[in-house]
C-alpha cells in the first residue's frame, strides 16, 4: 500500500486493517508495519515492490499538491518515496489499483511528472465515507481476483450451487 501520510494515513490504517483480515498479514506491505527499525527503507520498499502482484495507491485530496519543506511539489522531487514507489510499480507493470479517499479525484496527466502520467489512465476505485464497508468489500474482491485467479471460478460455482438449491427447493415445494 502506497500513500501520503499527510493526507490519507487514517484511511490507510482502516484499509490495512481490513486487508490484513482478508489476506495473510505477511502478504500485505505497509511501511509502518512491514519495515523493522534499522532496516534500509529504500531497500525494503524495492524488495516489496519486486514481490508484489498488486500495488494499492491510496490518493487523498492533497496527494498531488503536497509540498516539501522547500515549497517544492513532492511529486516533482525525484527522491520522494511516493513518486519512487509509483514509478517503480509502473515500470514493473504491476497491477495498480488507485484508491481515492476523502473526496480525492484522479489526477490529470498535466498534474503529474512525466514518469507518473500513466496513473491518470488507470481506472481508480473510490472509497466513500458514506458507503465505506460496501466499497471496501468491493476493493477486497478486486484484489482477490488478481492474487487468487481461481476466486472468480469458485464464486461462480457457489452462485450456481445456490441457484440449484433454490430451484430444487421450489420443485420440492410444488410436490408437497
Amino acid at each position: 500500500i502506497s500513500y501520503r501520510r499527510s493526507d490519507s494515513a487514517g484511511y490507510v490504517g482502516r484499509i490495512s486493517e481490513v486487508l490484513t483480515k482478508k489476506f495473510k498479514k505477511r502478504h500485505l506491505f505497509r511501511d509502518l508495519e512491514a519495515i523493522a527499525p534499522g532496516t534500509d527503507f529504500s531497500e525494503a520498499i524495492e524488495e516489496a515492490l519486486g514481490a508484489a502482484s498488486v500495488f494499492i495507491l491510496v490518493i487523498g485530496p492533497d496527494w498531488v499538491s503536497t509540498r516539501n519543506s522547500d515549497g517544492q511539489l513532492r511529486l516533482s522531487d525525484t527522491n520522494d518515496y511516493v513518486r519512487r514507489e509509483v514509478a517503480t510499480a509502473l515500470a514493473g507493470k504491476l497491477n495498480i489499483v488507485p484508491v481515492l479517499v476523502g473526496g480525492a479525484k484522479t489526477p490529470s496527466p498535466k498534474e503529474l511528472p512525466e514518469c507518473l502520467r500513466d496513473i491518470a489512465n488507470v481506472q481508480a476505485f473510490e472509497l466513500s465515507d458514506s458507503r465505506w464497508d460496501f466499497d471496501l468489500n468491493r476493493l477486497v474482491v478486486a484484489v482477490r481476483l488478481v492474487v487468487d485467479p481461481t476466486f472468480r471460478l469458485r464464486r461462480a460455482f457457489l452462485a450456481l450451487a445456490a441457484l440449484l438449491v433454490l430451484i430444487g427447493g421450489s420443485v420440492l415445494m410444488k410436490h408437497l
